[in-house]
């Protein structure tokens, strides 16, 4: 399992590394948002299709949000919402569905390239960050 903070094939010039975690899961799924893929640039910056509909403008908070989780359903919708919401905004999201029970867990990467992750994410990848 890796979780992208680039296209395959596609290096920006910020860093030749293409994949910012790599690790194992098993019977669990990975979802990530982020405008890794789906961008455009207008006077060299550099927008997500992903828009914050507070602003009615592209997010552009992180690069990418990967929701790691076992057997929770909305992870498409949840990765995409914490794209738009701040780290801490998006760990007390988290924080209500673990209470309730679900076993999700996320990852953040930020424009600069440093990483945030809740609190057991690469322990349950057993990965290690590249912050």
């Amino acid at each position: 399992m890796v979780c992208p903070v680039e296209k395959s094939l596609y290096v920006d010039g910020q860093d030749e590394e293409q994949f910012a975690v790599a690790g194992e899961i098993e019977d669990t799924s990975l979802v990530t948002s982020g405008d890794y893929e789906r961008f455009y640039v207008v006077n060299g910056k550099r927008y997500a299709h992903i828009v914050d509909p507070r602003t009615g403008m592209p997010a552009d908070r992180h690069r990418s949000v990967s929701i790691f989780d076992q057997g929770f359903r909305p992870c498409g919708r949840t990765s995409t919402a914490l794209f738009i919401l701040d780290v801490e905004e998006g760990k007390a999201l988290l924080k209500k569905f673990q209470d309730g029970g679900t076993d999700v867990e996320a990852m953040w990467i930020e424009p600069d390239g440093t990483q945030d992750y809740t609190e057991n994410f690469l322990t349950k990848i057993s990965a290690e960050g590249n912050s």
